[in-house]
Protein backbone atom coordinates (compact mmCIF):
# COMPACT_ATOMS: atom_id res chain seq x y z
CA UNK A 1 0.00 0.00 0.00
CA UNK A 2 1.41 3.24 -0.88
CA UNK A 3 3.07 5.21 1.73
CA UNK A 4 0.89 8.68 1.25
CA UNK A 5 -2.44 6.43 1.44
CA UNK A 6 -1.37 4.50 4.52
CA UNK A 7 -0.62 7.29 6.60
CA UNK A 8 -2.34 10.27 5.44
CA UNK A 9 -6.08 9.07 4.13
CA UNK A 10 -6.57 6.14 6.53
CA UNK A 11 -6.29 7.81 9.97
CA UNK A 12 -8.69 10.37 8.02
CA UNK A 13 -11.49 8.13 8.22
CA UNK A 14 -10.89 7.17 11.91
CA UNK A 15 -10.77 10.67 12.35
CA UNK A 16 -14.50 12.69 10.80
CA UNK A 17 -16.77 9.17 10.71
CA UNK A 18 -19.37 10.03 13.66
CA UNK A 19 -19.68 7.12 15.64
CA UNK A 20 -23.78 7.61 16.34
CA UNK A 21 -25.71 10.11 14.05
CA UNK A 22 -29.23 10.01 12.59
CA UNK A 23 -29.42 10.67 9.06
CA UNK A 24 -31.22 14.56 7.72
CA UNK A 25 -30.60 14.92 4.24
CA UNK A 26 -28.95 14.25 0.94
CA UNK A 27 -28.26 16.55 -1.64
CA UNK A 28 -26.93 17.58 -5.19
CA UNK A 29 -25.71 20.14 -6.69
CA UNK A 30 -23.56 22.02 -10.07
CA UNK A 31 -20.35 24.09 -9.41
CA UNK A 32 -21.53 26.84 -11.52
CA UNK A 33 -18.27 28.54 -10.83
CA UNK A 34 -16.05 26.24 -12.43
CA UNK A 35 -18.00 25.57 -14.88
CA UNK A 36 -18.60 29.06 -16.16
CA UNK A 37 -14.60 30.04 -16.42
CA UNK A 38 -14.65 26.76 -18.91
CA UNK A 39 -17.57 27.13 -20.93
CA UNK A 40 -19.85 24.97 -19.58
CA UNK A 41 -17.84 22.29 -21.19
CA UNK A 42 -18.53 18.83 -19.40
CA UNK A 43 -19.76 18.42 -15.35
CA UNK A 44 -18.23 19.61 -12.32
CA UNK A 45 -20.64 18.97 -9.22
CA UNK A 46 -21.44 17.32 -5.81
CA UNK A 47 -23.46 15.15 -3.96
CA UNK A 48 -24.00 14.42 -0.25
CA UNK A 49 -25.44 13.54 2.40
CA UNK A 50 -25.94 15.12 5.93
CA UNK A 51 -26.02 14.55 9.47
CA UNK A 52 -28.78 15.41 12.04
CA UNK A 53 -25.56 17.75 14.00
CA UNK A 54 -25.60 19.83 10.82
CA UNK A 55 -22.09 17.96 9.74
CA UNK A 56 -22.19 16.62 6.30
CA UNK A 57 -20.22 14.15 4.13
CA UNK A 58 -19.88 15.31 0.10
CA UNK A 59 -18.41 14.10 -2.72
CA UNK A 60 -17.09 16.57 -5.24
CA UNK A 61 -16.96 15.06 -9.06
CA UNK A 62 -14.76 17.12 -11.76
CA UNK A 63 -14.78 16.16 -15.46
CA UNK A 64 -14.05 19.55 -16.91
CA UNK A 65 -12.84 20.79 -20.64
CA UNK A 66 -10.11 23.35 -19.28
CA UNK A 67 -10.45 26.31 -21.70
CA UNK A 68 -7.38 28.09 -23.09
CA UNK A 69 -8.69 31.25 -21.63
CA UNK A 70 -8.83 29.80 -17.98
CA UNK A 71 -5.56 28.28 -17.95
CA UNK A 72 -3.67 31.49 -18.81
CA UNK A 73 -5.82 33.89 -16.89
CA UNK A 74 -4.22 35.38 -13.59
CA UNK A 75 -6.75 33.66 -11.73
CA UNK A 76 -5.36 30.28 -12.98
CA UNK A 77 -1.97 31.06 -14.22
CA UNK A 78 -1.41 27.14 -14.75
CA UNK A 79 -0.20 27.52 -18.75
CA UNK A 80 2.39 30.36 -19.66
CA UNK A 81 1.70 30.87 -23.30
CA UNK A 82 -1.20 29.91 -25.45
CA UNK A 83 -2.61 27.34 -27.53
CA UNK A 84 -3.35 25.05 -24.39
CA UNK A 85 -6.41 23.20 -23.40
CA UNK A 86 -6.72 20.89 -20.31
CA UNK A 87 -8.90 17.61 -19.25
CA UNK A 88 -9.61 17.44 -15.42
CA UNK A 89 -10.62 14.78 -14.13
CA UNK A 90 -10.82 14.20 -9.91
CA UNK A 91 -12.90 13.09 -6.95
CA UNK A 92 -12.88 15.31 -3.83
CA UNK A 93 -14.07 13.33 -0.44
CA UNK A 94 -15.23 16.54 2.19
CA UNK A 95 -16.20 15.93 5.71
CA UNK A 96 -18.06 19.26 6.70
CA UNK A 97 -17.85 20.82 10.34
CA UNK A 98 -19.97 23.49 10.95
CA UNK A 99 -18.64 26.19 12.53
CA UNK A 100 -21.80 28.56 12.51
CA UNK A 101 -24.88 27.57 10.94
CA UNK A 102 -23.90 28.54 7.70
CA UNK A 103 -19.78 28.24 7.45
CA UNK A 104 -18.35 25.15 7.71
CA UNK A 105 -14.62 24.09 7.95
CA UNK A 106 -13.98 20.67 5.74
CA UNK A 107 -11.19 18.26 5.39
CA UNK A 108 -10.74 16.37 2.23
CA UNK A 109 -8.84 13.64 0.11
CA UNK A 110 -8.95 13.29 -3.20
CA UNK A 111 -7.72 11.94 -6.31
CA UNK A 112 -7.22 14.34 -10.08
CA UNK A 113 -6.00 13.23 -13.26
CA UNK A 114 -4.93 16.09 -15.83
CA UNK A 115 -4.49 16.55 -19.15
CA UNK A 116 -2.77 19.26 -21.46
CA UNK A 117 -3.04 19.53 -24.61
CA UNK A 118 -0.75 21.63 -26.88
CA UNK A 119 -4.13 22.45 -30.06
CA UNK A 120 -1.95 23.35 -32.73
CA UNK A 121 1.09 20.58 -32.10
CA UNK A 122 -1.43 18.09 -30.63
CA UNK A 123 1.44 17.50 -27.97
CA UNK A 124 0.21 16.42 -24.31
CA UNK A 125 1.42 16.02 -20.67
CA UNK A 126 -0.47 14.18 -18.25
CA UNK A 127 -0.69 14.58 -14.50
CA UNK A 128 -1.93 12.13 -11.71
CA UNK A 129 -1.97 12.16 -7.80
CA UNK A 130 -3.54 11.73 -4.81
CA UNK A 131 -4.50 15.19 -3.13
CA UNK A 132 -5.07 16.00 0.67
CA UNK A 133 -6.41 19.46 2.15
CA UNK A 134 -8.96 21.76 3.56
CA UNK A 135 -11.70 23.98 2.45
CA UNK A 136 -13.95 27.00 4.28
CA UNK A 137 -17.01 27.16 3.04
CA UNK A 138 -20.34 29.31 3.27
CA UNK A 139 -23.75 27.82 2.91
CA UNK A 140 -26.93 28.92 2.98
CA UNK A 141 -30.48 26.95 3.21
CA UNK A 142 -33.66 28.25 0.97
CA UNK A 143 -32.24 30.98 -1.52
CA UNK A 144 -34.55 32.90 -3.28
CA UNK A 145 -37.23 31.77 -1.15
CA UNK A 146 -37.20 28.42 -3.07
CA UNK A 147 -37.26 25.54 -0.07
CA UNK A 148 -34.08 23.18 -0.39
CA UNK A 149 -33.16 25.05 -2.92
CA UNK A 150 -28.84 25.60 -1.53
CA UNK A 151 -26.24 27.56 -2.59
CA UNK A 152 -22.21 27.08 -1.18
CA UNK A 153 -19.47 28.92 -2.06
CA UNK A 154 -16.48 26.92 -1.44
CA UNK A 155 -12.15 27.73 -1.25
CA UNK A 156 -10.51 24.18 -1.46
CA UNK A 157 -6.82 24.53 -0.42
CA UNK A 158 -4.73 21.11 -1.29
CA UNK A 159 -1.80 19.62 -1.88
CA UNK A 160 -0.88 17.08 -4.20
CA UNK A 161 1.94 13.89 -2.77
CA UNK A 162 2.83 13.96 -6.60
CA UNK A 163 4.14 16.57 -7.87
CA UNK A 164 3.92 18.01 -11.04
CA UNK A 165 7.15 19.57 -12.65
CA UNK A 166 7.10 22.22 -15.47
CA UNK A 167 5.95 20.93 -18.56
CA UNK A 168 7.22 22.41 -22.36
CA UNK A 169 4.18 22.12 -25.06
CA UNK A 170 5.36 23.84 -28.23
CA UNK A 171 6.12 27.37 -26.91
CA UNK A 172 4.07 27.47 -23.70
CA UNK A 173 5.00 26.50 -20.19
CA UNK A 174 2.45 24.15 -17.98
CA UNK A 175 3.63 25.06 -14.53
CA UNK A 176 4.89 23.40 -11.88
CA UNK A 177 2.26 22.52 -9.38
CA UNK A 178 1.58 20.81 -5.88
CA UNK A 179 -0.59 23.10 -4.40
CA UNK A 180 -3.85 24.28 -5.40
CA UNK A 181 -6.72 26.51 -4.81
CA UNK A 182 -10.35 25.66 -6.10
CA UNK A 183 -12.71 28.03 -5.61
CA UNK A 184 -15.83 26.55 -6.45
CA UNK A 185 -19.38 28.11 -6.37
CA UNK A 186 -22.12 24.94 -6.07
CA UNK A 187 -26.49 26.09 -6.76
CA UNK A 188 -28.26 22.48 -5.35
CA UNK A 189 -30.67 21.23 -3.85
CA UNK A 190 -31.82 19.20 -0.84
CA UNK A 191 -33.68 16.02 -0.28
CA UNK A 192 -35.59 15.75 2.74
Amino acid sequence: MNKAIREGVLPFFFIIIPSTVSANSWHVGYDIGQMAFNDFKYLAGEVGYRFENDHALRLAVFNVALSERHLSSDEASVVDGDNVRGLWRGVDLYYDYSVTKSLFVSPSIGYHDQTFTHTVLGTSVSHTSLAAGFALSYFEEDILGFENLYLRFSLTFGHKFNEQSDAILGDSIVSRDSFSFVPALFIGYGFD
